[in-house]
């Protein structure tokens, strides 16, 4: 790809690798963008340094410098909006300048690409377990005001991606939104490999609240665990607060990590899991650990109805299923029984996997403008 490309990349925080999806994204992809050759001109970071760099830049456009693109790589929060944190606690604040500059390159008719990262403002479930009341209730009063300004800007000449095809569906059916749909990808793991263990070894990488990780779920692994080992991968202070829900379960492993560590972790995994189920929020979302999972040639299981399960169907990745009881007890119990049941899915994945990668991301991103 020609050089000549030239691509603003806009991310309002830091851009640095952690566990979460909300900094994998913009890590990798803006990684991917430079891989491919394109110029790229990176604004991030804190709000000084984003000022900073923002000020630069639109002198430099001003004076005659010519970009193809600004994509913008967004935060959990609503644009306009922002956290500051004090030692003791934090607090919402109205902030302007990002948006002020996303206004500046769509004057100077810079086309503009952007992704809208999740709604979760729209869904008040999603902060149930995790807040107290009062916090909710503040939480939403600005969420969801600043979501609904964000929602009406995008309605510009602007070139709006989202997670996933039911994400899509969702916000033109209730918001009149037209999107595009733009999973995350994942980095192929060259050396992905069957453990020798003869036991079924499942793995789950992600949230343990019960937002992701039903007592229903955890109810259901318990019934299996003769038969399964689980390993589990999440973040320490999460699992401290909702360590007492897995007490039940006895043949799991817990672990904090991330980068070479979790490959490995993979490399001892015949399949993985993915918990969501098909309801609220949970149905939209599209985790970067789908297509983490099948670039680690991990074959899934997920409940149907939701866009982890519309991915193992078109494919044929791994097994959906139901939310009546004992549905993935007789599922485990099945594969533990035919290891060759596995290895087929294994084979699919390994066959489809150059498809979920941060490239083919970057490459539908600027697709559109080359």
């Amino acid at each position: 790809m020609s050089s000549i490309f030239k691509l603003i990349f806009f991310h309002p925080a830091k851009i640095e690798l952690g566990i979460s999806g909300s900094s994998i994204r913009p890590h990798n992809l803006l990684k991917t963008f430079k891989n491919l050759e394109i110029d790229v001109e990176e604004v991030s970071g804190e709000i000084e340094e984003r000022e900073e760099k923002i000020s630069q830049l639109k002198e430099r456009i001003i004076s005659g410098e010519k970009f193809n693109m600004l994509y913008v790589e967004n935060t959990t929060l609503p644009l306009g909006l922002i956290q500051h944190r004090t030692k003791y606690f934090s607090y919402y604040k109205k902030y302007t300048n990002d948006k002020n500059f996303i206004q500046f390159c769509l004057d100077q008719n810079i086309q503009c690409s952007y992704y809208y990262r999740d709604i979760y403002w729209d869904f008040p479930e999603v902060f149930e377990s995790n807040y107290s009341f009062l916090k909710r209730k503040y939480i939403l009063l600005h969420q969801r005001y600043f979501g609904k300004k964000e929602l009406c800007f995008l309605k510009k000449n602007i070139r709006v991606f989202v997670p996933s095809e039911l994400f899509k569906e969702y916000l033109n059916k209730k918001y009149n939104l037209k999107a595009e749909a733009l999973s995350p990808g994942s980095n192929l793991n060259e050396n992905a490999t069957m453990p020798k263990s003869d036991k079924l070894t499942m793995i789950y990488v992600g949230g343990v609240s019960a937002l992701y990780f039903s007592d229903f779920l955890i109810g259901e692994l318990e019934k299996i665990q003769s038969v399964i080992r689980l390993i589990l991968c999440c973040r320490k202070n999460e699992f401290e607060k909702n360590k007492a829900r897995f007490k039940q379960l006895k043949q799991v492993e817990i672990h904090h990590t991330s980068g070479d560590q979790l490959l490995k972790l993979y490399n001892r995994s015949h399949l993985a899991l993915f918990p969501l189920k098909p309801k609220g929020y949970g149905k939209l979302s599209y985790s970067v650990k789908i297509p983490e999972y099948i670039c680690n040639a991990k074959p899934i299981v997920a409940f149907k109805n939701n866009t982890c399960a519309e991915v193992i169907e078109k494919h044929q990745l791994g097994w959906t299923i139901g939310e009546e009881k004992d549905e993935l007890f007789h599922l485990l119990d099945r594969l533990a029984k035919n290891p060759k049941e596995v290895d087929e899915k294994v084979a699919n994945t390994m066959k489809v996997r150059d498809k979920f990668t941060w490239e083919g991301v970057a490459q539908k991103v600027i697709g559109c403008s080359l």
